[in-house]
């Protein structure tokens, strides 16, 4: 590499061999390798040397800009503004004091890559001082200028009046022990870092010292508080713990944090529905996931919540509405954890495997599949006929999730109940003491109308209730009908519906007595449980958002059931509170204040009771979570 050198003669007393890529000698010829150090020998002599690294800051790849029409992914792991022919200059530094000596010497970055090398330099002090001045080719120059000069960007225009704003250029700086680092990265944390580590050194801290407490104070700032490695080394890049730090501070700078959008979207989204589109997919889903860990972390100390400790466990802190919560050493945003057991069951029809849980609800226990159900097989000869029968073309999925591996399966409420729609009578029991009979064809698809792949159904259902439905219940509701719900559903006895054997469809009474147990064990209300519920961690129960995730490595595209959704329930037949209730529905709501959240912006999944008056709904589907015998 061509270099501008600028140096004195250096004269060394006692010359000697050189057998390591660089020495060094004092007046008293003590050299490196003798034990010497910067504060004891005072005069260095390091000869024909290489100083290379790498310029920008390596950062993990991830989704970088939420728009309309879908997430961007970054194009690059490193990240910088313009580096081709961008400026770096090394100082030498005075060993004792940090101040420049006066000799340096400069060249230019090997291209977009952000390396650069000088081989063959003497120097007096391992100590030096890296600048990076950016060539500030692009627009991003200005977006990331000085801080002293960020204020009056927008106002600077050019002389010409074309309304062009002038390019300030960013300059990154490093100090390091060359006898330590190898390879040098000079990036924003490194930046950082100059000015604490120069005041530490001139209040006569050791450079070693010196150097681990400025980084030590730094990560502090950010919520971090590990010893992640040195800040200047190459070997922290993008798959280091560093790395999501320097994407910490520039997400931060640069565009924001959205972290409501992460929070319902990755963090408690099934991570299936990213793994499901690749191996680069996937991997930008779990740095997104670990960069929103990193935030909450700052978060917590940006609101002085101090080190999440194992003394402070399952501690829970409220701040302006966000709750916090201490687990397994680091901040997150939750809730505290309630009493029960994790396990799982194989459904012996098709094989699967499903997450349950167990709580002890007044001295009994009660187990529910922490995970929707998925089972269709309308094939196999092991199955009960009836509940092929009554299954096919009565569940549907979500999406691109055409497994159901992701969010579960859809039931049609009858099909999930197993019950066949053409045994079902829906009445009315006329004044005068006559009954009506709804004719048949007044009822809803065999299929879920929002994702139906022939359309002509889900018309041809709207005509029938146009032409069957109306002169009969009017458009207002469906007051005075019922079913021969009696024929099927005896109150005493537990209906298995489309669940494995030993499982059986929840009552009413069930879901009750669950959102109660969670409402009493967080002082709440019975409406707001669905919150807690959201909360893997702290109740075990894996209540996630419906999701569709489209795209690729280069785009992503991730959309949900905007409207909510419901779970199936049998309602209790002889109440007339909870004789409607063929479902438990959850819902964002974004205007309710009174409940702690767990995301900046709203709050998650709160629920809300669906009272089906209109008997017409028993045509609509269900998620459905089977509760053990």
């Amino acid at each position: 590499m061509n270099y501008l050198k600028i140096d004195r003669q250096v004269v060394c007393k006692m010359a000697m061999l050189l057998v390591f890529m660089f020495a060094a000698c004092s007046e008293d010829g003590k050299s490196i390798a003798d034990g010497g150090t910067a504060e004891e020998t005072g005069i260095y002599a390091l000869k024909n040397i290489t100083v290379a690294g790498k310029v920008g800051d390596l950062v993990p790849m991830t989704f970088v800009a939420m728009k309309d029409n879908g997430d961007t992914l970054q194009k690059s792991n490193l990240v910088l503004d313009s580096l081709d022919e961008a400026i770096v200059t090394i100082y030498e530094l005075d060993s004792t004091t940090l101040d420049t000596t006066g000799r340096f010497f400069t060249d230019t970055v090997r291209g977009a890559s952000g390396d650069f090398s000088f081989d063959s330099i003497s120097l007096k002090s391992p100590y030096v001082l890296v600048e990076v001045l950016d060539s500030c080719y692009t627009p991003n120059c200005i977006e990331k200028s000085e801080p002293n000069i960020a204020a009056t960007i927008l106002e600077d225009l050019d002389s010409t009046g074309t309304g062009k704003l002038n390019k300030f250029p960013r300059l990154l700086k490093a100090i390091v022990d060359i006898q330590q680092s190898g390879n040098i990265s000079v990036n924003i944390l490194t930046d950082m870092k100059v000015q604490r580590l120069r005041e530490l050194v001139a209040a006569g801290t050791s450079f070693a010292v010196a150097n681990k407490q400025a980084e030590s104070e730094i990560l502090e700032e950010y919520g971090v508080y590990e010893d992640l490695g040195s800040f200047e080394s190459l070997k922290n890049g993008t798959e280091s713990e560093l790395a999501f730090v320097r994407l910490l501070i520039l997400s931060g700078e640069s565009e924001g944090w959205r972290m409501g959008d992460e929070y319902e979207w990755y963090r408690l989204a099934s991570s299936k529905a990213f793994a499901a589109l690749g191996e680069k997919v996937k991997e930008k889903y779990q740095n997104v996931v670990k960069l929103f860990e990193y935030k909450v972390g700052y978060l917590a100390h940006s609101y002085g919540l101090g080190k999440c400790t194992e003394q402070r466990e399952d501690e829970v802190v409220l701040k302006e509405g966000i709750s916090f919560v201490c687990r397994s050493g680091k901040w997150d945003m939750g809730y505290k954890k309630i009493s029960y057991t994790r396990g799982a069951m194989t459904d012996d029809r098709d094989g699967k495997t499903y997450n349950t849980v167990t709580y002890t609800i007044n001295g009994k226990q009660q187990t529910w599949m922490s995970e929707n159900l998925n089972f269709a097989d309308t094939t196999s000869a092991s199955i009960d006929s009836a509940l092929k029968a009554h299954l096919m073309k009565n569940t549907s999925t979500f999406g691109n999730d055409v497994s159901g591996d992701v969010n579960g399966r859809f039931y049609v409420w009858f099909a999930g109940a197993n019950i066949g729609k053409n045994e079902v009578d829906v009445y009315r029991i006329e004044p005068q003491g006559d009954t009506t009979i709804l004719d048949k064809r007044c009822g809803g698809p065999e299929i879920n109308c929002i994702d139906a792949a022939d359309n002509s159904i889900c018309q041809e259902w709207e005509e029938n209730v146009t032409t069957y439905c109306a002169p009969l219940i009017g458009d207002v509701s469906w007051d005075g009908w019922d079913w021969n719900h009696e024929k099927f559903i005896p109150q005493s006895k537990p209906l298995q519906g489309v669940c494995p054997d030993g499982w059986r469809i929840p009552n009413i009474d069930d879901w009750i007595s669950l959102l109660e147990y969670v409402a009493n064990e967080y002082n709440i209300e019975i409406s707001d449980a669905g919150t807690m519920l959201a909360d893997d961690v702290a109740t075990g129960f894996g209540l996630k958002p419906v999701i569709r995730v489209r795209g690729d490595e280069n785009h992503l595209r991730i959309g949900g059931s905007g409207y909510g959704y419901q779970f199936m329930s049998i309602p209790d037949f002889q109440s007339d509170e909870k004789k409607s209730s063929y479902g438990v529905h959850f819902s964002r709501i974004t205007d309710r204040v009174k409940m702690p959240k767990i995301a900046l912006g709203y709050d998650l999944n709160v629920i809300d009771f669906a009272i089906l008056y209109n008997l017409q709904q028993l045509n609509g589907t269900f998620l459905v979570r089977c509760v053990k015998n």
